[in-house]
């Protein structure tokens, strides 16, 4: 067999080698960037602006209702113990 031949069989032997995990790599980038929360978006209003507008609307709805920081540490922790 020619030296040609066989070094072309080796290349392509390679590459095929390489292609699954490659492929798999790539996958797992695009499923990190479709994952990623851009907090730098308008549209983003965070966990303090979020709190501060159910707070807004629980006192709209409630003339009882107090939003205070202590209230607002509190639903904070309790969210972040559920994640």
């Amino acid at each position: 067999m020619p030296l040609q031949v066989r070094l072309r069989a080796a290349v392509e032997d390679f590459i095929s080698e390489g292609a699954a995990p490659a492929e798999r790599m790539i996958r797992d980038l695009v499923d990190c960037e479709h994952a990623y929360i851009n907090t730098d978006h308008p549209q983003f209003i965070g966990g303090n602006r979020a709190l501060s507008q159910v707070c807004s609307l629980a006192s709209s709805m409630t003339s009882e209702a107090v939003c205070s920081d202590a209230h607002h540490a509190t639903v904070a922790l309790m969210l972040h113990q559920r994640c």
